[in-house]
């Protein structure tokens, strides 16, 4: 069995290969797909296991522990991956899954984009600054390349100046805003990762046209847009039986 590190991860993977990938995947057969969610949002532990017949036999394991952030030193978000082999039951690998879940979650929302937004857009709003935030603009500029300016806002600003000022250092146009229903007016494409219970994105501020991926709603309590701004969009899900 291999033990896979989150540096062998990052060295096995880029965006366009696993944008490919999970192009792949999504059109593959559908999985059987089990979740568990034990504890609450202070502190949380999830499962979700899948077995692609004839295939593979996986699990994810995490725990979501948001305080974490406060105190700045572990992420809010960490996981293991196993694998096994689908035709004999063979242990394949244990992963570390919080390395695969950033450029995952970031990949998937990457290929909604680049199947489902305007093709040159170039404007993208980051709702939420946190751990996520850098992997999602990184993997929605992969597949619009057009988006040059990126626009970041956070419940904290501190913390989005922060994210801008790093973005800027690799050469991308960031700005960290304060008025998101005025970004929100702006934006081309929207991307938001936060834990809000209230809806940040208002449907009466999303232009025709704009590209909006909620990627932090993972209860039934979180929730990051109004009822305004699904009446209004044509909504398109990874898996039905999550959303």
């Amino acid at each position: 069995m291999h033990f896979v590190s989150d540096t062998e991860v990052t060295k096995a993977l880029t965006f366009p290969i696993l944008i490919a990938a999970l192009e792949e995947a999504h059109r593959r057969p559908k999985m059987d797909v089990l979740d568990a969610f034990l504890g609450d949002e202070r502190g949380q532990y999830v499962i979700r296991s899948a077995v692609d017949p004839g295939r593979y036999m996986a699990s994810k394991m995490f725990t979501s522990f948001p305080a974490n952030l406060a105190e700045g030193r572990m992420p809010a978000v960490q996981a293991v991956c196993v694998l096994f082999d689908g035709t004999n039951g063979r242990p394949l690998a244990a992963m570390d899954g919080t390395e695969i879940t950033h450029w995952r979650t970031a990949a998937d929302s990457a290929l909604a984009t680049k199947l489902l937004a305007p093709p040159n857009p170039e404007t993208l709003l980051c709702v939420g600054a946190g751990e996520m935030s850098e992997w999602l603009i990184r993997g929605h500029r992969t597949v619009r390349p057009s988006l040059e300016r990126v626009l970041i806002w956070n419940r904290s600003p501190d913390r989005g100046v922060d994210l801008a000022q790093r973005l800027a250092k690799a050469g991308i146009k960031a700005e960290a805003i304060t008025d998101l229903d005025a970004a929100t007016r702006e934006a081309d494409v929207i991307t938001t990762c936060t834990r809000a219970h209230q809806p940040l994105i208002k449907g009466r501020n999303l232009r025709p046209g704009t590209h909006l991926d909620l990627v932090g709603g993972y209860t039934p309590q979180t929730r990051e847009a109004d009822d305004e701004a699904a009446k209004r969009s044509r909504v398109f899900v990874d898996r039905r039986e999550s959303a």
